[in-house]
């Protein structure tokens, strides 16, 4: 029985390297045969997490950040930055008050007071430190966030870099693809990933220009640049 054929695209680039005289590892290899799976196999055929549901953990229900929480968690991130294990909390915090509807966050804008109301609330939480990252890898999964390859060619973050508020463009966005909707419903009645897959469903055509593949080409395409690098200084 002969092994399957590889992807025309990633058997391009293992050419390419060899032409150039770059022997890939074998690590490298298995990198880019699963960053190439992932950009044309959309779904492994395993059930699918029901949209908005909360995931029950510890006692507690996390659900998916709505656009108000990822905006929230984005301050606060940088505000708390002094302390790691306040930002892990910030984020279970982010999630915890995610629950459509709830505004809870909008009250929280200084780190005075973020960390104030998080190291209170965490103090309740009847989950062991051992669990934390764990949980943290499970709610990055309920966010629909993939693993993201980093620019080889970016320039180096500067400490002092902070990620802009898009919450109004965000709401305003959506409000245009789907009239009817509030701006408020956008910020806090559905999850920030939900509204996004949304969005895509309107404005593409079908998988072959997903959001979803789209990211994943980009990261193969962004590993073969790291591969050359680390080859070639």
């Amino acid at each position: 029985m002969e092994a399957p054929a590889i992807h025309p695209r990633l058997r391009a680039a293992l050419d390419a390297f060899r032409a150039a005289g770059v022997t890939p590892t074998d690590e490298e290899i298995a990198w880019l045969v699963t960053l190439r799976h992932a950009c044309d196999n959309p779904s492994d055929g395993s059930l699918g997490w029901l949209m908005g549901a909360p995931l029950q953990f510890g006692g507690a229900d996390w659900y998916p950040m709505h656009r108000l929480a990822e905006c929230w968690f984005l301050r606060a991130n940088k505000l708390l930055g002094g302390n790691q294990r306040d930002q892990v909390d910030a984020y279970l915090f982010a999630h915890a008050h995610s629950e459509p509807g709830d505004v809870t966050l909008r009250w929280l804008s200084d780190a005075a007071t973020m960390r104030d109301a998080v190291r209170k609330w965490s103090e309740g939480l009847a989950i062991p430190d051992a669990a934390l990252d764990g949980l943290v890898d499970r709610l990055r999964v309920l966010d629909g966030d993939a693993d993201s390859v980093p620019d080889a060619d970016a320039p180096p973050a500067h400490e002092d870099a902070t990620t802009p508020d898009n919450g109004a463009r965000f709401a305003a966005m959506m409000c245009k693809a789907f009239p009817g909707a509030s701006p408020e419903f956008w910020l806090t009645g559905v999850a920030a990933s939900d509204a996004r897959d949304m969005l895509s469903g309107v404005s593409d055509e079908g998988f072959a220009e997903s959001h979803e593949r789209t990211e994943a080409i980009k990261n193969f395409l962004k590993a073969v640049k790291w591969i050359w690098v680390n080859h070639n200084g």
